[in-house]
Formats: structure tokens, C-alpha cells, sequence
């Protein structure tokens, strides 16, 4: 994209910083493998928590913006972090955790596939976050895309306003212990 985060040491090592105001994002047109089960890790730190932002984004480009897709974003008015896994209907499986605060935070969000839950951990609690609902699988998934959301013919929204160490992406569904 044209606005690519900026490298800068924090805490001693190198993380991108995306900038919300200067609408900095990453995407590749690629479902990364994804196949129905899924589990994303993250760590970062906001840098404000004055608006929603969302961390990462797994979806149909072209889906509305709750429809297709796996999201976890952090939201100003709640105080928490939630992540979704949303189908073509919008049915959600939603987990959140009031913890978006500007911390340093461990994110591990998981689904297994099928009509499942999703599950959100944060800072490696013992205990994870389970959705109240159950959805099935999103379908049609093309585009990953990290620090905003990418929906509805490409439009792009929610950017991140953080530091990012780190970012990985399993094809399985781990559990607490993993």
C-alpha cells in the first residue's frame, strides 16, 4: 500500500510502528493457508486507545465489513480487545477481553473450524475467552491484511495506531497449553 509502518526501536528492539493518522497498513493478497482452522499471535502496543483500531484482519476483501472474515481489533468504546470470526450471514463468534489499554499485550486469537467458537487469550492468561455464540467458517477469504481492515471492494478503515513485535499465523486451532 502507500503508506507502509516505519521501523523504530522499542524496548530495545526494532518493531514497525504504524501510524493511524498517516492510515499506515500491510496487506497481501493471500489467505495464508488458511483452510478452517486458524490461530493468529501478536504482540503490540498501542499507542493510544482514543479509537477502535484493528490489529489484523483475514477476510474476503470484497465482504462487508462484519461478514467473511476473522478480526481482531481493539475497541475504544468497550476498553476491550475482541476477535471475530464472521460468516456470510454476519452471524459472529465474538470473544473480548477488556484489556485494550496502550500496554504491551500478547494476543493469541483462535477458531477451529466448523460452526464453532473463537477464542481470545490475552498476556497468556490460563484462561481463555470464549465467544458467546458460535459461526460457521468464513468463506471466500483472499486478503491478510495487518494494522486496519480491509472490506467492501478494498476500502480501508480502523488503522492501527501501535508498535508491532511480532506477528505469526497457524493453519490449526491451538489451545491454552500450545
Amino acid at each position: 500500500p502507500g503508506a507502509m509502518p516505519s521501523q523504530e526501536a522499542r524496548g530495545g528492539k526494532n518493531t514497525a510502528r504504524f501510524t493511524s493518522a498517516s492510515s499506515e497498513y500491510m496487506n497481501i493478497a493471500s489467505a495464508l493457508g488458511y483452510t478452517g482452522a486458524v490461530t493468529f499471535v501478536i504482540v503490540l502496543e498501542p499507542a493510544t486507545v482514543a479509537a477502535s483500531m484493528s490489529a489484523l484482519d483475514l477476510g474476503d476483501k470484497d465482504a462487508s465489513n462484519t461478514e467473511q472474515r476473522f478480526s481482531l481489533q481493539g475497541v475504544n468504546a468497550s476498553g476491550s480487545w475482541r476477535f471475530r470470526k464472521a460468516d456470510n450471514l454476519g452471524n459472529d463468534a465474538l470473544a473480548s477481553d477488556a484489556s485494550f489499554t496502550a500496554a504491551k499485550r500478547l494476543l493469541v486469537a483462535s477458531s477451529p473450524t466448523g460452526n464453532t467458537n473463537s477464542y481470545l487469550n490475552v498476556d497468556g492468561s490460563a484462561t481463555q475467552v470464549t465467544s458467546g455464540t458460535t459461526s460457521p467458517n468464513p468463506s471466500g477469504i483472499d486478503t491478510f491484511t495487518l494494522g486496519a481492515r480491509q472490506f467492501g471492494t478494498s476500502s480501508i478503515d480502523l488503522h492501527l495506531d501501535a508498535w508491532v513485535w511480532r506477528v505469526l499465523v497457524y493453519g490449526a486451532a491451538l489451545d491454552a497449553t500450545q
